[in-house]
C-alpha cells in the first residue's frame, strides 16, 4: 500500500474548511481507501489501499475529493490550457517518449515544494517501475527561459551539476558517485539521454537534474517533464501533475513535442464520456435512487452528469466501466447507509479433499496452542533473495514492496514476526495459504515458533505431528547448518541469524513450510 504523508493545515487549506482528526479518519476511511496511521505536529501519516488511482496520493486531489464529499464544491472543471510556445525536439531511441507542462503562477513554500517531491518519487517508483517505464523532472523555469528544448543522446564526458552537488562532474563520475547515479545507471546506455537548452544541460532523464535550475520557494513558473518508454503513461502523468498545479490555482500551459515523424502537444484533457441508465445502478447496486439522488451522488465524487451521461475527470485513468462509476456511487451513498437484504436461500456444499486436509491441520495446530494468521499473496524480490527463494515478477506492479507472486509463505512469516516484536512471547503462528511454484498453483502450510529457547527439536516435533515422511539432512541458507532437515514436500530448522538480522528480528525463530 502507498504510504503518503501531508500537511495538516496545507489540507485544510485548500479545502477551505478546518477539520479534526476524527472527520479526517472518518473520511479517509469511508470515501478514499484510506487510513489515518499517524500524527506527527501537522504531518499526517496515511495508509492508501487503492493503488489504481495515483491522484489520491497528492494533498492537491485528496482535497478535491473531499470538497465534493463535504459539499463545498460539486463535479470537476478542466483547465483553460493556452500555448506556452515552448518546443521539445525529441530523438532519444531507447527511452523515446517525453511529455510536458509548463505551470505558471505557481505560490510555493517548503510544504507545498515537500509534498510535491514525495508525489514525484512515489509516481517514480511505482508507476514508472522505478522509472523503468517512466520518470519526472521538474525545473524553475525561469532559470532556464528558452523556448527551444532538445531531448537528445549525449555523452558521459558532458558536465552536470548534480542535484545536492556544489560543483560540476562529468556524468561519468555522476554515475559512479551520485547516489541516484549509482541506483539507476542501468536504465542508460553508452550515451544518455539529456534536456538541454541554450546549451545548458538541464537533466539527464531518467536519473538526475541539474542543481541550478531546481524549483524552490521562489519559483513561479515550473517546467514538469515526463520522458519513458510508455506513451499513454508518459502523456497521463504529465497531464495529472498540470491539474495537481491547476487545483491550487495555477495557469496550465502547453508545450509542443516535436518528434522525428511527428507533432504533439501536451497536456491533453480529454474528458471521456459514458452512458449509464439509472436502472442499472439501483439493481446492481441494490439501491433506490431517482435522477436528482443520483445526479447528487455522482457530483460528490467529482464526476460530472447530466442526462444518463457521465463525464469521466482526466485525472480518472482508472474509470474503464459502469462498474467503476457504480463504486463510487455506493461509496458516496455509504456503505453503511445501505440495508443488507435477509438471505432466502442456502446451499450444502460438499468439501474437497485438500479442503479436509486442511481443517485437520488448523485443527491439530490451534489445539497445540498456535494462533492462524493470513499474509499477502503478494511479496517482492528482497525478501524472497533473503530467504532464499524465487518467486513469480509481476509485469506491472502497482507498488514497489509487491513485485512479485511467493513461491513461499516463509517470507511473510518472517516479516509478520518482525512487526510484533512488542507483542509477548512465545509467538506459535501458522498460515495455510497458496504460492506459485514450478509454474503451478500450490498449497502451503507453515508454521513458525519464536521465543529466546526455541530449539530444532521443538520445530521437528511439530513436523511429526504434521507428517510420517522421511525426513534428512539439508543445507539452505535460510537455516543455521546442521540444525535443519526436509522430506520430499517439507523443509524445516532453526532461522539462521543473518536472515533474522535482514528482518529486524531479535528472538530466535524455528520455521516449517510443508505443501499439502
Amino acid at each position: 500500500m502507498p504510504k503518503v504523508e501531508i500537511y495538516k493545515s496545507d489540507l485544510e487549506k485548500l479545502v477551505g474548511r478546518k477539520l479534526t482528526i476524527k472527520k479526517l479518519d472518518e473520511i479517509f476511511v469511508n470515501y478514499l481507501k484510506a487510513e489515518l496511521d499517524g500524527v506527527e505536529g501537522d504531518k499526517l501519516l496515511i495508509d492508501l489501499d487503492d493503488t489504481n488511482r495515483p491522484d489520491t496520493w497528492a494533498v492537491e486531489f485528496m482535497a478535491h475529493t473531499i470538497k465534493g464529499i463535504l459539499g463545498v464544491e460539486r463535479g470537476f472543471k478542466l483547465p483553460d490550457v493556452k500555448h506556452s510556445g515552448i518546443k521539445i525536439k525529441a530523438n532519444v531511441p531507447y527511452r523515446p517518449y517525453i511529455a510536458a507542462v509548463l505551470i505558471e503562477g505557481v505560490s510555493l513554500n517548503e510544504k507545498i515544494i515537500d509534498t510535491f517531491k514525495s508525489f514525484q518519487e512515489k509516481i517514480n517508483l511505482s508507476y514508472g517501475r522505478k522509472r523503468k517505464k517512466l520518470a519526472i523532472g521538474a525545473y524553475d523555469y525561469d532559470k532556464i527561459n528558452s523556448k527551444l528544448i532538445e531531448y537528445k543522446l549525449i555523452s558521459r564526458n558532458e558536465l552536470i551539476q548534480p542535484l545536492g552537488f556544489s560543483e560540476k562532474v562529468t556524468i561519468q563520475e555522476m554515475l559512479k558517485t551520485h547516489e541516484k547515479g549509482k541506483e539507476f545507471s542501468d536504465l542508460v546506455k553508452t550515451k544518455v539521454p539529456g534536456l538541454i537548452a541554450n546549451g545548458k544541460l538541464l537533466s539527464i532523464p531518467p536519473i538526475i537534474n541539474d542543481e541550478r535550475y531546481k524549483i524552490t520557494k521562489n519559483t513561479k513558473r515550473i517546467l514538469v517533464d515526463v520522458t519513458g518508454i510508455d506513451r499513454t503513461y508518459v502523456e497521463f502523468i504529465a497531464g495529472l501533475i498540470g491539474y495537481q498545479f491547476f487545483l491550487r490555482g495555477a495557469k496550465i500551459k502547453s508545450v509542443t513535442i516535436q518528434y522525428k515523424n511527428e507533432k504533439t502537444v501536451t497536456p491533453k484533457y480529454k474528458v471521456k464520456r459514458m452512458k449509464i441508465k439509472l436502472d442499472d445502478v439501483n439493481n446492481y447496486l441494490g439501491l433506490r435512487l431517482n435522477e436528482k439522488e443520483l445526479k447528487k451522488l455522482l457530483h460528490s465524487m467529482r464526476y460530472n452528469y447530466s442526462n444518463g451521461v457521465v463525464e469521466i475527470p482526466p485525472y480518472r485513468l482508472d474509470v474503464m466501466d459502469d462498474i467503476d462509476v457504480f463504486e463510487d456511487v455506493i461509496i458516496a451513498k455509504g456503505l453503511n447507509n445501505v440495508e443488507p437484504l435477509p438471505l432466502v436461500f442456502f446451499t450444502v456444499g460438499k468439501l474437497s479433499d485438500i479442503t479436509k486436509r486442511i481443517n485437520c491441520i488448523r485443527e491439530k495446530l490451534i489445539g497445540a496452542g498456535f494462533q492462524e494468521i493470513n499474509t499477502y499473496i503478494l511479496t517482492n524480490k528482497k525478501v524472497l533473495d533473503a530467504v532464499g527463494f524465487k518467486g513469480v515478477e509481476l509485469k506491472n506492479p502497482c507498488n514497489a514492496n509487491y513485485t512479485h507472486v511467493r513461491s513461499t509463505l516463509i517470507g511473510n512469516f518472517l516479516e509478520f514476526l518482525a512487526k510484533n516484536k512488542t507483542v509477548e512471547y512465545p509467538h506459535k503462528i501458522f498460515e495455510v495459504g497458496k504460492v506459485f511454484e514450478d509454474g503451478k498453483e500450490k498449497w502451503k502450510i507453515c508454521v513458525a515458533i519464536s521465543h529466546s529457547k526455541v530449539t530444532y527439536t521443538e520445530i521437528r516435533q511439530i513436523y511429526d505431528l504434521l507428517s510420517k515422511e522421511k525426513i534428512s539432512e539439508c543445507k539452505h541458507k535460510l537455516f543455521i547448518e546442521g540444525r535443519c532437515a526436509k522430506s520430499k514436500k517439507a523443509i524445516f530448522g532453526e532461522v539462521h541469524p543473518s536472515v533474522l538480522e535482514f528482518f529486524g528480528i531479535e528472538m530466535p525463530v524455528a520455521i516449517l513450510e510443508m505443501e499439502l
